[in-house]
């Protein structure tokens, strides 16, 4: 097909891969910018009524310059935690931290992880709120599977998994997937839980893990 892409459409391709942080001399011959039969530009950039009238295209040929998203991709995180310290994450980024079991760690935007495991009576999960976790199922055999329709969701702050016990009833949570509210009020992720296991200790009492597959699926 006769590439009928206005060369200003090309302008707006550089102008947009330097805005998405690309350097547009490495990216520029890899961006797919092309024209459909009535001219509408289909890249990795669209614009406005204004613009795309001044570049000659339909006014519906797009709605803003926007990046694309990259493809979100999936993590697998082990949270290990005692009675003396309980193993956190930032979804966003993977870090772990560690947070306080003592009753003093903030909670809400102020927390320092946006998902904890914890030992009390139960090995379980803690969002950074009292609305952060939702289960979705319970047998899932990928992440992929997980859905993420929260129309059914019955919100909670704290996911329990199996009661402390020597020996510990591992694995009991394996293919539960969640919802996962981030501490700052969104984003959103889903998890499938792929391990959980307690091991006591003569000195030191428990140690506790979950290990999860996760994904961000919302901005």
């Amino acid at each position: 097909m006769h590439d009928r892409t206005p060369a200003f459409v090309r302008l707006l391709c550089l102008f947009t891969l330097t805005a998405c942080g690309v350097d547009p001399a490495n990216a520029l011959d890899d961006a797919e910018v092309t024209a459909d039969a009535e001219g509408t530009a289909d890249a990795e950039v669209t614009a406005d009524a204004e613009v795309t009238a001044d570049a000659g295209l339909p006014p519906d040929a797009g709605e803003a310059i926007r990046c694309r998203p990259l493809p979100a991709t999936p993590r697998r995180v082990t949270l290990v935690t005692t009675f003396d310290g309980a193993g956190g994450v930032d979804l966003a980024s993977g870090a772990l931290v560690t947070v306080a079991t003592d009753g003093s760690a903030p909670d809400g935007p102020e927390a320092t992880a946006d998902l904890t495991a914890f030992l009390g009576r139960y090995l379980g999960l803690s969002g950074a709120g009292p609305d952060a976790l939702c289960v979705v199922g319970t047998d899932f055999a990928t992440l992929d599977d997980v859905t993420t329709d929260e129309r059914a969701c019955m919100w909670t702050g704290n996911v329990l998994f199996g009661v402390l016990t020597d020996p510990f009833d591992a694995e009991v949570a394996i293919g539960q997937g969640l919802l996962v509210r981030a501490r700052s009020g969104g984003p959103l992720f889903k998890l499938l839980v792929v391990d959980d296991d307690v091991a006591y200790e003569d000195v030191g009492g428990y140690t506790g893990w979950v290990t999860f597959d996760y994904v961000q699926v919302e901005p």
